[in-house]
Order: C-alpha cells, then sequence, then structure tokens
C-alpha cells in the first residue's frame, strides 16, 4: 500500500516497482486459448500499475529533501520517457 508517497510496509518504491514491470511482462508474454478480451484487462490493468508506479518513484524523488537542479533535470527527463511511452500505448489502443 502506498500513501503520501511511500510503501507502507517493508518494501521500496523501487522494489514495487521492479516486481510490477516483471509482472506485467509475465502477463504480456502469455498466450491464453480462451477468453482472449478478459485476459488483456489483466494485462492492461499491469501497465497501468507500472505508470503509476513509476510516477510515485519521480514524485518521491522530487519531493526528497535533497531535491537540486540535478534532480529536477533527471525527473524531467523521466516524465519525458514515460509520457513518450503513454503515446506510445494510446496508439495500439
Amino acid at each position: 500500500m502506498i500513501g503520501l508517497g511511500k510503501v507502507k510496509g517493508p518494501l521500496s518504491l523501487a522494489t514495487l516497482l521492479d516486481s510490477a514491470k516483471m509482472a506485467a511482462q509475465w502477463l504480456k508474454s502469455l498466450h491464453p486459448l480462451k477468453h482472449k478480451t478478459e485476459f488483456e484487462q489483466y494485462v492492461l490493468m499491469a501497465q497501468i500499475r507500472v505508470q503509476y508506479l513509476t510516477y510515485q518513484v519521480i514524485e518521491s524523488g522530487l519531493n526528497s529533501a535533497t531535491l537540486d537542479k540535478e534532480s529536477i533535470s533527471l525527473s524531467i527527463k523521466q516524465l519525458e520517457t514515460v509520457l513518450g511511452i503513454q503515446k506510445n500505448k494510446q496508439s495500439i489502443y
């Protein structure tokens, strides 16, 4: 569970993001024989989870007490990358 940009539990945001990416890749690699439309919902939900956690990681960095100009420019590049991925996904759907 994430609250106020922090994970409530023993895991870090980076660990949750890594796990979510692995789960999304795993789901995407499966090819069900039946109920393909319903299965696509699970893939979509996993991709949404990855995007949400990616934003949470970026937001956490921006809320850091050690925020400086270099960190801001890195966060902007990360957001541009995420938005670029999102634009590509919109063209698929």
